[in-house]
């Protein structure tokens, strides 16, 4: 047909279409993994795949592809390379990499060993290689005794309702009696050998199926014993269970070295025909078989034989070969969509709907987005983002448990909230936790607006001040809400008025270049007598409240205070990663100890190095509201609630 000139894009149409390497629906004749891939940037199969409407299914195979599947329920696997797959609108299944059924190059094709089609000389089946359609069956018979012969016969067989076997065509092998045969050493060996000239196919057969008849037994009529041993191997000359199940009373033993020997049963009838049920078994070979080997030997004074049907079997598909796994970045979109990373490091966005997301292996991120979802980490150390109280509501995470584990629950800009967490296990080697529990999301009054449940979190980190509770004579309300003339709650002096409030955004650029900035994580519980009450994080240098025995026999004092960097030998005290925070910062006409998540902790105190590390405008609204503070007596003046300790009084107070 006439096409345009290829602009890049593998276009499907507005109905439902299968985009594979094979398709060739775009108009202007672009294919995937064709080496065509003309679009900035792009290597020869980095395809651009516009599915459009319709529930299409893409495989987008080799390469960094992006695809975009448009409206409709579309089935999307990016297979090889570092894809970028999205949704669109529509219930959609996306798949980072493979399909986890296989991806067969093509469909398995049922054929069949007829003995009718092979040559005979002489009467007798010879060595030769028979055509069977997509597969090739070499036949080899080896005579290891005198009289031993194969030969073809029409002879009516016994068969079941259902099998696919001619009841008149049959190999029959020929076994002589006497002294070789002793039931032990195979009076014949029959080789079966497969192939395939078809590079879609392995050349290995599966659902490998036949019939052995008159195998049988009789020591009062002429003294014969059938005795067969049957063996088959892979392509890589592994070898493959059979399946055996004989109708009458023959004896079948698995000799442990993947071969098997039926021994016929003694039938007390004299002899048996080919064609009668107590004389028959049935063989199954289900695995990929590459050679079967059929040994025969008659054990008794008189010549006897057996027959072995024709036998059925399907072909084995070559599976797709999509390039290696990689670092994908799926989008659901709209609609109630299912995601799963696979292997790499993915990135996973649900968008709106209630969403399924599975990481898979590797250290991945997730978002549910939108809606109540699923998410599920899977294996190594996966990041879950909670970016709002909407997206967060009704959502439940489970972090997983195997591989390099340590999953991570981040709840910045999720606005209030409240965290309720407990440890359900811990590994005394690495020092870490993990944590199951349950996030209240808040409205301004501190009102529960909706949960979310997670499980099998090794880190949880709440946002520092947006969901921190402050007491205030009106209860305990998010730290974010409160502003210059609010009330709060202090230790020393009561009801105390907020003179300013600062707001310190920490990106996560700035983080990395500084890491000494990090927050420090305090968890439930950690400081002891159940505080704080709820996980708080802080500043690396924000101080917070010690109070005990210790404090008074080390330091004379009975109430001290210690930065949070130096809490963190503390167990489930922690310095965490996070992809960006905020630092709030509350002043009164003198340094406070005001009560957080229910443990007292200072307010802030401007000093040298606190000031000389604000911005300019923060600073200057400072001294407007206080003046003195631009020198440093006036500085020197505005004195520490309590005592500060240092790092190694610190260690002193936590080793003791």
């Amino acid at each position: 047909m006439d096409v345009s000139a290829p602009d890049g894009i593998v276009e499907g149409t507005s109905g439902g279409d299968l985009i594979d390497d094979e398709y060739t629906g775009d108009p202007e004749g672009d294919m995937v993994d064709n080496n065509d891939a003309i679009l900035p940037g792009a290597a020869p199969n980095d395809d651009y795949i516009i599915a459009g409407d319709g529930n299409d299914t893409v495989y987008a195979g080799q390469g960094d592809d992006s695809v975009e599947g448009g409206n409709g329920n579309d089935l999307i696997f990016g297979e090889g390379g570092n894809d970028t797959l999205e949704g669109d609108d529509g219930n959609d299944t996306i798949y980072g990499d493979n399909d986890p059924a296989g991806g067969p190059a093509c469909d398995p094709v049922s054929e069949t060993v007829d003995w009718s089609h092979f040559q005979t000389d002489c009467g007798e089946v010879k060595d030769q290689t028979v055509d069977l359609g997509e597969t090739k069956v070499h036949f080899d018979f080896q005579s290891q005794d005198y009289g031993a012969k194969a030969t073809l016969t029409t002879a009516a067989q016994y068969t079941e309702a259902g099998e696919n076997f001619d009841s008149c065509s049959a190999l029959q092998l020929y076994g002589a009696g006497g002294d070789c045969g002793d039931g032990v050493s195979p009076t014949s060996t029959t080789v079966l050998t497969f192939s395939s000239d078809n590079s879609d196919y392995t050349g290995e057969v599966q659902g490998l199926s036949f019939r052995i008849n008159d195998l049988d037994r009789s020591d009062s009529y002429d003294d014969h014993v059938d005795i067969v041993t049957l063996s088959a191997v892979d392509a890589d000359g592994n070898p493959v269970d059979i399946t055996i199940d004989p109708e009458g009373n023959q004896t079948v033993t698995d000799n442990g070295d993947g071969t098997y020997t039926i021994t016929g049963g003694d039938q007390d009838t004299g002899y048996l025909n080919q064609d009668d049920k107590i004389g028959s078994v049935k063989v199954t070979i289900n695995d990929p078989t590459a050679k079967l080997t059929i040994a025969y030997s008659n054990g008794g004074d008189t010549d006897q034989a057996i027959s072995i049907t024709d036998m059925t079997y399907d072909t084995c598909p070559v599976e797709d070969d999509p390039g290696e796994p990689g670092d994908d970045s799926i989008m659901g979109g709209l609609g109630d969509d299912v995601l799963y990373g696979q292997q790499g490091e993915d990135t996973l966005e649900g968008g709106a709907g209630s969403d399924s997301l599975d990481g898979g292996e590797g250290n991945d991120t997730l978002d549910g987005g939108a809606d109540a979802d699923t998410v599920y980490g899977g294996d190594d150390r996966d990041l879950f983002i909670v970016g709002s109280s909407t997206d967060g509501i009704g959502d439940t995470l489970d972090g997983g448990e195997g591989g390099d584990d340590y999953d991570t629950l981040d709840l910045q800009g999720a606005g209030p909230l409240r965290v309720h967490s407990t440890v359900t296990d811990y590994d005394p080697v690495s020092g870490v936790s993990t944590y199951a529990g349950t996030v209240d999301f808040l409205d301004g009054s501190g009102n529960v607006t909706g949960t979310l449940e997670f499980s099998n979190m090794e880190d949880v980190i709440p946002c520092f001040t947006p969901g921190t509770l402050i007491a205030t004579p009106r209860g305990e309300v998010p730290a974010e809400t409160l502003r210059e003339g609010d009330k709060v709650l202090t230790r020393d002096n009561g009801i105390q008025v907020v003179r300013w409030a600062g707001r310190a955004e920490m990106s996560r650029e700035r983080l990395m270049h500084a890491p000494h900035l990090k927050p420090v994580l305090i968890r439930k519980g950690s400081l002891g007598n159940d505080l704080p009450e709820r996980d708080m994080m802080v500043s690396p240098n924000h101080r917070m409240l010690v109070a005990n025995d210790k404090t008074a026999l080390y330091f004379e004092e009975h109430e001290v205070l210690v930065a949070a960097k130096h809490l963190v030998a503390n167990q489930g005290v922690d310095t965490v990663e996070t992809l960006g925070t905020s630092y709030l910062h509350f002043m009164f006409d003198r340094h406070e100890v005001l009560l957080a998540n229910g443990s007292w902790t200072e307010s802030f105190q401007p000093g040298d190095q606190t000031l000389g590390g604000m911005g300019n405008s923060q600073r200057q609204e400072i001294f407007e509201i206080f003046p003195d503070l631009q020198t440093a007596k006036g500085r020197d003046a505005y004195h520490a609630a309590r005592k500060t300790l240092k790092k190694h009084e610190a260690n002193v107070l936590l080793m003791s």
